[in-house]
């Protein structure tokens, strides 16, 4: 196995306590050269700011990571293209700052994506198994290996990734002009949706989960109308990805249920009924979409 530098972007905002855990477990990676760069979100002086680089001075005056600051808030999806702009590596990995890697994560990463790209030269990324802890849902290993093209299977559910999970070719990440930066939520999708027009993914180690994901406030799921708005933007906008898809029809149904379900929590009752003919107009929803939304229905009268 060659060992390219692997350039690792940490996007952090409102959360600096998180993103020590989050660094160390980059730096204990059995796998090396890393760079390891931090993008501060938070805006130039904020109280944020302030404690996150105040967190991180340690780390600087030693030289283990380099230090990116946003003059302002702009959101996930600017933050990882600062860092990866800034990147020297051949390879371009992600880490959330409420995410941690396993140690063997970036080892067994490159390893696989190098034998998989030998024989198939569309595979330029990789993603791995994300362990939740603290979610009602808790991912566990399994022995299926899904490979290749995997638009329907994540917005099916059937995949749990985000971008913590993944590492790609830099030479991917600027042939598809890095991610989008218009999307406040569903980033993650959005950016694999358009790498799978191209490429493919192969897994590391379906056995095991490389990632672990803490659960942590997040403005986007907090607000169940800002859920359904971005939600109904991110649908869409990748419209036509979905209407390649065997199953499309039926995945689209089913996340505009999800909106519709995000409205009806926040009583935003026209929008929800918007996106319930949406979800309709894909595929009839049918008895257990119907309970799902008189569950919504329930939260946001109770709320």
């Amino acid at each position: 196995m060659n060992n390219p530098l692997v350039s690792i972007i940490i996007p952090t905002y409102a959360r600096p306590t998180n993103l020590i855990r989050a660094i160390e477990s980059v730096l204990t990676q059995t796998y090396t050269p890393i760079e390891i760069i931090v993008v501060d979100d938070n805006g130039v002086n904020t109280p944020f700011q302030k404690e996150t680089e105040q967190l991180l001075a340690p780390y600087l005056s030693d030289g283990k990571l380099t230090y990116l600051k946003h003059d302002v808030n702009k959101n996930g999806s600017a933050a990882r293209n600062t860092g990866s702009r800034a990147s020297h590596g051949e390879l371009i990995g992600y880490l959330d700052d409420d995410d941690t890697f396993m140690p063997t994560k970036i080892e067994e990463q490159v390893r696989r994506l190098q034998e998989a790209h030998t024989v198939n030269s569309k595979v330029m990324g990789i993603y791995c198994n994300i362990e939740m802890i603290g979610y009602k849902m808790k991912f566990e290993p399994t022995d299926t290996v899904k490979e290749g093209n995997l638009s329907e299977p994540i917005m099916a559910g059937e995949i749990n990734l985000n971008s913590s999970t993944l590492l790609m070719y830099r030479s991917a990440y600027d042939d598809i002009n890095g991610w989008d930066e218009r999307f406040p939520h569903h980033q993650d999708w959005e950016f694999c949706l358009r790498f799978f027009r191209k490429y493919e993914m192969a897994l590391a180690r379906p056995d095991i989960c490389l990632v672990r994901k803490f659960r942590t406030p997040n403005l986007n799921f907090l607000n169940p109308k800002r859920k359904a708005c971005n939600m109904d933007f991110f649908l869409t906008e990748m419209l036509p990805d979905f209407m390649n898809m065997p199953n499309g029809c039926a995945v689209l149904s089913k996340r505009y249920l999800e909106a519709t379900k995000y409205a009806f929590e926040n009583r935003q009752y026209r929008f929800g009924l918007a996106m319930l003919k949406k979800a309709n107009s894909f595929k009839n929803i049918g008895v257990t979409g119907y309970y799902q939304l008189l569950k919504g229905l329930i939260k946001g009268i109770i709320a």
